[in-house]
């Protein structure tokens, strides 16, 4: 965001950007972007209504959370075109924004079972079971979700059920429960099937569909 190689020489009315979520729209504004794609990877606003651990980050999201969300509206309305993640957050965006229904294409995020072979199909390994979790861990709503596997799920679950947190920038996790292990960054997630022998739960990939969150 600090750099300027991306702002020189363009025509500011046939150019059109692609803005990475509503974040960056008054720098787009003030570099006199007119024209761009928003790329909408979450209703960002909805962020507001996930549990924020810690008194910093309640205050900053109580007084923070309506601007932001005005912020994301002048995006939506200002787009030429969006791109979102699914039917639900196209649905959502149109209940703030119905001028904008004409203009939203749904990409889901997806995972093509075909390059996992035998690695998915169901294993029986009696009463043991093993929860696999991927993705960035310094991702805001990544990091409320590995405190609540940690601090709430794990901690109520017996020794039988483990749980594998998969992605970069782990968090440190005061009294970790013994069945939650952190893996860190791995090249090939096929590999993390394979390793583990997995009776897998996929929590994240699914993320992005029509689910809920």
């Amino acid at each position: 965001m600090n750099s300027e190689r991306g702002f020189k020489d363009f025509d500011p009315k046939e150019t059109v950007f692609q803005l990475e979520g509503p974040h960056s729209y008054n720098l787009f504004k003030k570099k006199g972007i007119m024209k761009f794609v928003l790329d909408e990877q979450n209703v960002y606003w909805e962020f507001s209504k996930f549990p924020h651990f810690g008194i910093k980050n309640r205050i900053y999201n109580k007084m923070a959370s309506k601007r932001d969300k005005k912020l994301e509206i002048k995006s939506l309305k200002e787009a030429v075109h969006i791109l979102a993640c699914s039917n639900r957050d196209k649905k959502i965006m149109i209940s703030e924004v119905p001028e904008a229904e004409g203009k939203i294409t749904v990409i889901p995020n997806c995972v093509d079972i075909n390059d996992y072979g035998n690695y998915l199909k169901p294993k029986n390994f009696g009463n043991n079971f093993k929860v696999l979790f991927v993705g960035l861990l310094s991702y805001p709503p990544n990091k409320d979700a590995i405190n609540n596997i940690c601090n709430i799920i794990a901690a109520n679950c017996g020794k039988n059920v483990e749980f594998i947190i998969v992605g970069k920038n782990p968090p440190i996790i005061k009294n970790k429960p013994k069945n939650v292990k952190f893996l860190g960054y791995v090249n090939d997630l096929k590999n993390v099937f394979l390793n583990q022998m997995f009776a897998l739960h996929l929590l994240d990939m699914a993320v992005g569909q029509d689910s809920k969150y």
